[in-house]
Protein backbone atom coordinates (compact mmCIF):
# COMPACT_ATOMS: atom_id res chain seq x y z
CA UNK A 1 0.00 0.00 0.00
CA UNK A 2 1.11 3.60 -0.26
CA UNK A 3 2.77 4.69 2.43
CA UNK A 4 5.67 6.59 3.83
CA UNK A 5 7.24 6.74 7.13
CA UNK A 6 10.46 8.33 8.65
CA UNK A 7 12.26 5.08 9.13
CA UNK A 8 12.86 5.82 13.02
CA UNK A 9 9.61 5.67 13.92
CA UNK A 10 8.47 2.44 11.88
CA UNK A 11 7.56 -0.63 13.67
CA UNK A 12 7.67 -3.79 12.20
CA UNK A 13 8.53 -6.02 15.75
CA UNK A 14 6.87 -4.28 18.22
CA UNK A 15 3.43 -3.29 16.99
CA UNK A 16 1.56 -5.06 19.96
CA UNK A 17 -0.90 -2.49 21.47
CA UNK A 18 -0.87 -0.50 17.89
CA UNK A 19 -4.19 0.91 17.25
CA UNK A 20 -6.08 2.49 14.52
CA UNK A 21 -7.15 5.90 14.97
CA UNK A 22 -9.53 8.43 13.90
CA UNK A 23 -11.35 5.57 11.85
CA UNK A 24 -14.82 4.66 13.14
CA UNK A 25 -16.53 1.95 11.55
CA UNK A 26 -20.28 1.17 11.76
CA UNK A 27 -22.07 -1.22 9.49
CA UNK A 28 -20.28 -3.09 7.16
CA UNK A 29 -17.38 -2.31 8.49
CA UNK A 30 -17.65 1.38 6.90
CA UNK A 31 -17.78 4.78 8.62
CA UNK A 32 -20.31 7.37 7.97
CA UNK A 33 -18.97 8.16 4.38
CA UNK A 34 -18.80 4.80 3.22
CA UNK A 35 -15.17 4.55 3.67
CA UNK A 36 -13.05 1.12 4.32
CA UNK A 37 -10.48 0.87 6.00
CA UNK A 38 -7.53 -1.72 5.11
CA UNK A 39 -5.02 -2.07 8.05
CA UNK A 40 -1.41 -3.23 8.25
CA UNK A 41 -1.00 -6.81 9.86
CA UNK A 42 2.59 -6.03 11.03
CA UNK A 43 3.15 -2.52 10.45
CA UNK A 44 2.63 0.28 13.28
CA UNK A 45 3.98 3.80 13.46
CA UNK A 46 4.47 6.08 16.31
CA UNK A 47 2.56 8.97 15.92
CA UNK A 48 2.67 12.70 17.32
CA UNK A 49 1.64 11.89 20.79
CA UNK A 50 4.13 8.80 20.41
CA UNK A 51 1.22 5.93 20.03
CA UNK A 52 1.40 3.04 18.60
CA UNK A 53 -0.79 3.55 15.48
CA UNK A 54 -1.75 0.26 12.77
CA UNK A 55 -0.56 1.59 9.24
CA UNK A 56 -3.55 0.97 6.63
CA UNK A 57 -5.51 2.92 3.64
CA UNK A 58 -8.62 4.93 4.08
CA UNK A 59 -10.68 4.04 1.29
CA UNK A 60 -13.75 5.79 -0.24
CA UNK A 61 -16.56 4.34 -2.17
CA UNK A 62 -15.30 6.36 -5.14
CA UNK A 63 -11.89 4.62 -4.63
CA UNK A 64 -13.17 1.51 -4.44
CA UNK A 65 -14.85 1.82 -7.90
CA UNK A 66 -11.31 3.06 -8.92
CA UNK A 67 -9.19 0.42 -7.44
CA UNK A 68 -11.90 -2.26 -9.41
CA UNK A 69 -11.40 -0.21 -12.85
CA UNK A 70 -7.75 -0.10 -12.32
CA UNK A 71 -6.11 -3.73 -11.40
CA UNK A 72 -3.59 -3.64 -9.61
CA UNK A 73 -2.98 0.72 -9.40
CA UNK A 74 -2.03 0.87 -5.71
CA UNK A 75 0.87 -1.74 -6.01
CA UNK A 76 1.48 0.55 -9.37
CA UNK A 77 1.80 3.93 -7.30
CA UNK A 78 3.55 2.70 -4.90
CA UNK A 79 6.27 1.29 -7.42
CA UNK A 80 6.38 4.91 -9.16
CA UNK A 81 6.95 6.85 -6.02
CA UNK A 82 9.17 4.80 -4.48
CA UNK A 83 11.06 5.31 -7.91
CA UNK A 84 10.76 8.65 -7.76
CA UNK A 85 12.10 8.67 -4.15
CA UNK A 86 14.80 6.27 -5.10
CA UNK A 87 16.02 7.92 -8.38
CA UNK A 88 15.82 11.14 -7.58
CA UNK A 89 12.22 12.98 -9.14
CA UNK A 90 13.86 14.92 -11.52
CA UNK A 91 16.07 12.16 -12.91
CA UNK A 92 12.32 11.05 -14.59
CA UNK A 93 9.13 13.59 -14.68
CA UNK A 94 7.12 10.84 -16.10
CA UNK A 95 7.07 7.08 -15.60
CA UNK A 96 4.32 5.06 -17.92
CA UNK A 97 2.90 2.16 -15.39
CA UNK A 98 1.54 0.27 -18.52
CA UNK A 99 -1.98 -0.19 -20.00
CA UNK A 100 -2.42 3.47 -19.96
CA UNK A 101 -1.72 4.33 -16.70
CA UNK A 102 0.78 7.18 -16.28
CA UNK A 103 2.60 9.48 -13.41
CA UNK A 104 3.83 12.92 -13.77
CA UNK A 105 5.64 14.64 -11.69
CA UNK A 106 3.78 17.82 -11.05
CA UNK A 107 5.10 21.02 -8.65
CA UNK A 108 5.30 20.36 -4.60
CA UNK A 109 5.10 22.75 -2.00
CA UNK A 110 7.33 23.19 0.63
CA UNK A 111 5.87 19.83 2.89
CA UNK A 112 4.70 18.00 0.19
CA UNK A 113 5.62 16.44 -3.23
CA UNK A 114 2.78 16.60 -5.79
CA UNK A 115 2.08 14.15 -8.44
CA UNK A 116 -0.79 13.93 -11.15
CA UNK A 117 -1.57 10.19 -11.99
CA UNK A 118 -3.12 9.41 -15.37
CA UNK A 119 -5.68 6.16 -15.34
CA UNK A 120 -8.78 5.37 -17.36
CA UNK A 121 -8.29 8.61 -19.36
CA UNK A 122 -9.12 10.63 -16.20
CA UNK A 123 -6.72 12.12 -14.16
CA UNK A 124 -6.00 12.03 -10.34
CA UNK A 125 -3.67 13.83 -8.03
CA UNK A 126 -1.29 12.08 -5.58
CA UNK A 127 0.27 14.36 -2.52
CA UNK A 128 3.26 12.30 -0.34
CA UNK A 129 4.68 14.33 2.54
CA UNK A 130 8.51 15.57 2.16
CA UNK A 131 8.86 16.26 5.43
CA UNK A 132 8.20 14.59 8.34
CA UNK A 133 6.22 14.74 11.53
CA UNK A 134 5.23 18.85 10.26
CA UNK A 135 2.00 17.86 9.43
CA UNK A 136 -1.37 15.99 10.44
CA UNK A 137 -1.72 12.19 8.90
CA UNK A 138 -3.40 12.36 5.22
CA UNK A 139 -6.10 10.10 6.35
CA UNK A 140 -7.28 12.98 9.26
CA UNK A 141 -7.29 15.36 6.37
CA UNK A 142 -9.63 12.95 4.00
CA UNK A 143 -12.07 12.52 7.37
CA UNK A 144 -12.25 16.29 7.70
CA UNK A 145 -12.91 17.13 4.06
CA UNK A 146 -15.71 14.44 3.91
CA UNK A 147 -17.24 15.95 7.63
CA UNK A 148 -17.58 18.96 5.82
CA UNK A 149 -18.87 18.08 3.05
CA UNK A 150 -21.31 15.89 4.75
CA UNK A 151 -22.00 17.90 8.28
CA UNK A 152 -22.14 21.52 6.54
CA UNK A 153 -24.05 19.81 2.94
CA UNK A 154 -26.32 22.62 3.02
CA UNK A 155 -24.23 25.96 3.47
CA UNK A 156 -21.69 25.06 0.88
CA UNK A 157 -24.60 24.18 -1.64
CA UNK A 158 -25.91 27.64 -0.61
CA UNK A 159 -22.02 28.86 -1.44
CA UNK A 160 -21.32 27.10 -4.03
CA UNK A 161 -18.52 25.35 -3.26
CA UNK A 162 -17.68 21.50 -2.95
CA UNK A 163 -14.90 19.67 -1.45
CA UNK A 164 -11.91 17.57 -2.71
CA UNK A 165 -13.40 13.96 -4.02
CA UNK A 166 -10.81 11.70 -1.95
CA UNK A 167 -10.04 8.08 -3.49
CA UNK A 168 -7.84 7.18 -0.45
CA UNK A 169 -5.55 8.30 2.22
CA UNK A 170 -2.93 6.86 4.41
CA UNK A 171 -0.57 8.88 6.78
CA UNK A 172 1.71 10.02 4.48
CA UNK A 173 0.44 9.62 0.72
CA UNK A 174 -3.47 10.72 -0.68
CA UNK A 175 -5.45 10.52 -3.89
CA UNK A 176 -8.21 12.52 -5.28
CA UNK A 177 -9.62 13.52 -8.32
CA UNK A 178 -7.67 16.31 -10.17
CA UNK A 179 -9.27 19.61 -10.18
CA UNK A 180 -8.00 22.60 -12.22
CA UNK A 181 -9.32 26.17 -12.46
CA UNK A 182 -11.53 26.20 -15.73
CA UNK A 183 -12.89 29.36 -15.52
CA UNK A 184 -11.09 32.95 -15.54
CA UNK A 185 -10.84 33.67 -11.89
CA UNK A 186 -10.72 37.80 -12.35
CA UNK A 187 -14.44 38.00 -13.47
CA UNK A 188 -16.75 38.94 -10.07
CA UNK A 189 -13.72 39.29 -7.78
CA UNK A 190 -15.84 40.66 -5.16
CA UNK A 191 -18.73 38.37 -5.47
CA UNK A 192 -16.43 35.27 -4.66
CA UNK A 193 -14.91 37.54 -1.64
CA UNK A 194 -18.03 37.95 -0.15
CA UNK A 195 -18.85 33.57 -0.43
CA UNK A 196 -15.29 32.86 1.45
CA UNK A 197 -16.12 35.10 4.06
CA UNK A 198 -20.11 33.24 4.48
CA UNK A 199 -17.99 30.04 4.06
CA UNK A 200 -14.96 30.78 7.06
CA UNK A 201 -18.12 31.77 9.33
CA UNK A 202 -19.37 28.95 9.37
CA UNK A 203 -16.67 26.45 8.61
CA UNK A 204 -14.47 28.27 11.48
CA UNK A 205 -17.83 27.54 14.02
CA UNK A 206 -17.64 23.83 12.65
CA UNK A 207 -14.32 23.45 14.00
CA UNK A 208 -14.51 25.19 16.84
CA UNK A 209 -17.90 23.35 18.02
CA UNK A 210 -15.52 20.07 17.26
CA UNK A 211 -12.84 21.47 19.20
CA UNK A 212 -15.27 22.22 22.24
CA UNK A 213 -16.08 18.17 22.23
CA UNK A 214 -12.54 17.30 22.62
CA UNK A 215 -12.98 15.58 18.95
CA UNK A 216 -9.02 14.15 18.68
CA UNK A 217 -9.68 14.62 14.59
CA UNK A 218 -9.77 18.13 15.06
CA UNK A 219 -7.29 19.05 17.72
CA UNK A 220 -4.82 21.93 16.45
CA UNK A 221 -6.61 22.59 13.44
CA UNK A 222 -7.09 25.93 11.80
CA UNK A 223 -9.10 26.99 8.96
CA UNK A 224 -6.43 28.00 5.87
CA UNK A 225 -8.21 31.47 4.86
CA UNK A 226 -6.10 34.48 5.26
CA UNK A 227 -7.84 37.53 6.93
CA UNK A 228 -6.88 40.43 4.12
CA UNK A 229 -8.41 40.90 0.94
CA UNK A 230 -4.81 40.72 -1.00
CA UNK A 231 -4.19 37.26 0.47
CA UNK A 232 -7.51 35.92 0.63
CA UNK A 233 -8.11 36.75 -3.33
CA UNK A 234 -4.14 34.56 -3.70
CA UNK A 235 -5.64 31.59 -1.57
CA UNK A 236 -8.60 31.21 -3.53
CA UNK A 237 -6.48 30.69 -6.44
CA UNK A 238 -4.05 28.58 -5.14
CA UNK A 239 -6.84 26.58 -2.88
CA UNK A 240 -10.55 26.79 -5.14
CA UNK A 241 -10.44 25.48 -8.28
CA UNK A 242 -13.25 27.38 -10.10
CA UNK A 243 -15.78 25.56 -12.67
CA UNK A 244 -17.72 26.65 -15.47
CA UNK A 245 -21.01 26.49 -13.45
CA UNK A 246 -19.32 28.79 -10.74
CA UNK A 247 -18.70 26.40 -7.98
CA UNK A 248 -15.46 26.16 -6.29
CA UNK A 249 -13.42 23.35 -4.94
CA UNK A 250 -11.88 23.66 -2.01
CA UNK A 251 -8.56 21.65 -2.48
CA UNK A 252 -6.85 22.47 0.84
CA UNK A 253 -9.24 23.84 3.68
CA UNK A 254 -6.35 23.03 7.06
CA UNK A 255 -3.64 23.54 7.69
CA UNK A 256 -2.00 21.91 11.28
CA UNK A 257 -0.99 24.41 14.11
CA UNK A 258 0.45 22.99 17.13
CA UNK A 259 1.79 26.36 18.56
Amino acid sequence: MPERYNPKNVLTGDTDGAKVKYFTPEQNRRDRFGNRMLISKDLAYLDRSNDKVKAGILISPEGEKFIKQNPGIIKKIDSALSFFETHGKYREEIVDLDDGVTIEIGKGGNQSEFYILTAGGERYAIKTNALFWVHQPYINEMLQSQSLATDLKDALSELKVRMSTFLFASGQVFCTRYEENVKNYDEETEERLERVDRLELAVSAYVVRKKSEHDPLWENIEVDIPYTNFQRQETIRRNFMLQPDGVMVWIDPFFYNET
